[in-house]
Parts: C-alpha cells; structure tokens; sequence
C-alpha cells in the first residue's frame, strides 16, 4: 500500500513553460524530486544520499544545506593526496550523476 502511494505521488509528473501568450509542449519527466509537497524535503534527502557517501568514501569534507553542498579541502606544501582524492570523487560523482 504505501508502494502505490509513493509511486502514485511520483508517477505522471511533467512540465512547460509559459511566457506571456506563449506555451511550450507538456513534457513528462522521468525522474526528478517533486516541489511544493510536504514530502519534497524527505525525497529531496533520499535522492543524495549517495552523494554524501561518495564524498566520505574519498574523505571528502563537505556541508550541505539546501540543495547547495560546499566542498572543503585542506592542503600542504608538496602533498598532492588531498587532490587525487578530490579527482577521485569528481569521478565517482560523475559516474552517479
């Protein structure tokens, strides 16, 4: 029961844009977070959460809030590993993107 619910909430959404008389074709979308519900945070959380795991997978300190995340990298003369561990998650995030 509460599958067909999320799955009712989720299924059917699309979109157009509108400028002044103007009305572009509804498209359907296939995955995106839907706004302006009670549930929209929640799904929102759901949705990165694989992004907060790639980035402590490669040690990578980071803040989120919202839907921004801010990367925060600490380095030393000549010690090049917090780099190759920043281009590692870069993939990684690419890769799940």
């Amino acid at each position: 029961m509460a599958l067909s619910w999320f799955r009712s909430h989720l299924e059917g959404r699309g979109y157009y844009v509108s400028i002044g008389e103007h009305q572009s074709k509804w498209t359907s979308m296939t995955c995106r977070v839907p706004q302006c519900s009670i549930l929209a945070p929640l799904f929102f959380i759901l949705y990165m959460l694989p992004l907060s795991h790639i980035m402590r997978n490669n040690q990578i300190a980071y803040h989120s809030y919202d839907d921004d995340t801010q990367i925060c990298l600490a380095l030393s003369p000549n010690d090049y590993s917090p780099i190759d561990s920043l281009c590692q998650c870069i993939d990684e995030i690419n890769s799940w993107i």
